[in-house]
């Protein structure tokens, strides 16, 4: 009996240096824009950076910056998993059952088509001024993406790496651990990257809208008292959070599972 063997290389970056220089330099532009058009205009229209930073210090030494920043970053990653666990049942069920996935697609275009501020207001009605509130928007704003890359993944993968599964007899745990899960893994991955951005993001429009804890209710807070320099400061919190989750977290997990197809080699056993 032969064995297969799938192995997947990562392309080399022979360049990620020079384009991480390229992106430092580009954040530092951004700044420096920031800066000389702050000084032509009033603190209260556009802060300057030191005037953010001043105002990102005093939520930090003032104890108020980790419990809000703690709150949002624990309902989005609530609503990223309930979406995730969801999307990926459901996407790998519509996959293999046609029948689900035609009588899925008229929900799946509902949730696109509806305006996250309608979910907002729909759910207020439904669970009052709650964190659940946030937990459903975001479900229902990323739950698309997810379980649309989940099965179009499952249904990409190659027949002919499917049929050598059988000639092979890998049985089923075989092949969904050596070429169903590595060929579906890195449209679910790009899928997720997406999704942790915007459930950071919806986290804090809920908030927002809907209810008083949170850096979206701070925000909301900096706007009634026209403290531009706080609503700054924890939008900086917010990019620096996502750049940090990027590079250190997401980027690399991509890496892994970017590259060309799985080759495929025979040896007889």
């Amino acid at each position: 009996m032969a064995q297969l063997t799938l192995n997947s290389t990562a392309p080399s970056r022979p360049r990620s240096r020079s384009r991480s220089l390229w992106t430092g330099a580009g954040l530092l532009a951004v700044l420096g824009v920031w800066w000389a058009i702050s000084a032509t205009l009033p603190e209260y229209v556009l802060p300057s950076p030191l005037a953010t930073w001043d105002a990102l210090a005093e939520l930090i030494i003032g104890g108020q910056l980790w419990p809000m920043l703690g709150l949002t970053l624990t309902r989005a990653a609530i609503g990223l998993l309930l979406s995730t666990v969801l999307a990926l049942t459901w996407g790998w069920a519509s996959a293999h059952v046609p029948q689900l996935d035609w009588l899925s697609q008229g929900i799946i275009q509902i949730l696109l088509s509806a305006p996250p501020i309608v979910i907002v207001v729909v759910a207020m009605v439904w669970f009052g001024p709650t964190a659940q509130v946030v937990i459903l928007l975001i479900v229902c704003v990323t739950l698309p993406l997810l379980y649309t890359a989940t099965r179009d993944g499952v249904n990409r993968v190659s027949p002919e790496l499917l049929e050598m599964a059988q000639v092979f007899q890998f049985g089923r745990l075989g092949t969904l651990r050596h070429i169903t899960i590595p060929s579906v893994t890195p449209a679910i991955i790009t899928a997720f990257t997406v999704a942790c951005g915007q459930s950071v993001r919806l986290a804090v429009m809920g908030e927002l809208l809907a209810i008083s804890t949170g850096i979206g209710a701070q925000v909301r807070q900096a706007q009634i008292n026209i403290d531009t320099a706080e609503i700054f400061a924890l939008a900086a919190v917010l990019v620096a959070l996502t750049l940090i989750l990027e590079m250190l977290v997401l980027s690399p997990v991509r890496r892994q599972f970017d590259g060309d197809p799985a080759s495929t080699t025979a040896e007889p056993s």
